[in-house]
């Protein structure tokens, strides 16, 4: 029986990580280990994991800096002793068969990646009544580049094989460093089996990283840089320019949902919020040469999101068809860091 290796990066965490441990510690399949990656919390998350130190599957790893999530995923891969490995993030939870299955898949497929489906809850996890199943789906990444598409860029509804996720390490020290290097794996895995079965639970958290990451701060100009490690990881991989298309239709949609996301979580004036809008929307068709944003499936998706809040009328409103400048993308990401950070000490000093 193979060994499994959980990795849960563990920052800021206490009011849920409790919830999170019992829901792995609950695995109907035996050969696991728990790794618990501290990565600097301000809050009692330590002192919650180490009454944890006594089950014979948990260890537990200090980082001796801050390296954000990614830099705590890849020191648990490096401490991992297991042969496959799993990611599962400090605020969610997993059903009790999530390793098992996932395990029967993998290696009824012989695949280096199995995914399964997922939830998204907010707040307190409330049972709902589960959805029927659908047959395992295969995702031939090879055969049909478009599919692509059909995912998100999320590590932790996966399960791997160490030596496929040792190739593409995660960027440290930013957010949706996730984003970075998932689409690159699933390009070298080939061929992914899809559990049509919802075996993960993701928590939106308000105090996330996600989440709390919205402008007004720079995790949106992180996507520039995990969009730029994407495309490095993905260079060795193509095959014939087979992926170009998807993988730049995937880095726009991305981009252009950060700006999306802006115009939900934003707080600051509406001339600042308007300009930073337009500088991310331009900058994301300055280098993809789309015009028409509501063509692409995932920017629509996110607009769903502001549908939900209200906001997409007032978004449009902020696009301006005829936005240009003429200066580099590097100046107008210093533009809108300038922008942020000038609100963000403004916004301090109230």
């Amino acid at each position: 029986m193979k060994k499994v290796s959980i990795i849960i990066p563990v920052y800021n965490v206490e009011q849920y990580i409790e919830e999170c441990l019992g829901s792995v510690l609950s695995q109907t399949y035996p050969a696991i280990e728990i790794l618990l990656i501290e990565n600097g919390s301000t809050d009692q998350s330590l002192e919650l994991i180490r009454k944890y130190q006594a089950f014979d599957q948990v260890r537990i790893i200090v980082q001796d800096r801050k390296t954000g999530p990614g830099g705590a995923r890849n020191a648990g891969v490096a401490a991992a002793t297991g042969e496959y490995i799993a990611f599962v993030d400090g605020d969610d939870r997993i059903e009790p068969t999530m390793i098992e299955k996932m395990v029967q898949t993998l290696e009824e497929y012989q695949s280096s990646v199995v995914m399964c489906k997922h939830s998204i809850f907010w707040g307190p996890y409330r049972e709902k009544k589960r959805k029927k199943s659908a047959p395992t789906e295969i995702l031939d990444f090879e055969k049909n580049p478009e599919a692509l598409e059909s995912m998100q860029g999320q590590c932790w509804n996966k399960l791997y094989k160490k030596e496929i996720i040792k190739q593409f390490p995660f960027p440290e020290d930013i957010n949706f460093e996730d984003a970075a290097v998932t689409y690159a794996i699933m390009i070298a895995a080939k061929r992914v089996p899809y559990i049509q079965e919802e075996l993960y639970h993701y928590r939106r958290n308000w105090q996330g990283i996600t989440l709390s990451n919205k402008i007004p701060n720079r995790g949106t100009l992180d996507l520039y840089k995990a969009m730029s490690i994407l495309e490095d990881n993905c260079a060795s991989l193509r095959k014939d320019n087979r992926y170009d298309d998807s993988l730049t239709r995937i880095e726009h949609s991305i981009l252009m949902v950060s700006a999306i996301d802006s115009a939900c979580w934003i707080t600051i004036p509406h001339k600042t919020h308007k300009r930073i809008v337009n500088c991310l929307a331009f900058l994301a068709n300055r280098k993809y040469g789309f015009v028409n944003h509501m063509g692409n499936p995932m920017i629509e998706r996110g607009m769903k999101r502001l549908l939900y809040f209200g906001r997409i009328k007032w978004f449009e409103c902020f696009l301006d068809p005829d936005f240009e400048v003429n200066y580099s993308d590097k100046d107008i990401l210093e533009e809108v860091d300038e922008l942020i950070t000038g609100y963000q000490k403004v916004h301090k000093k109230r």
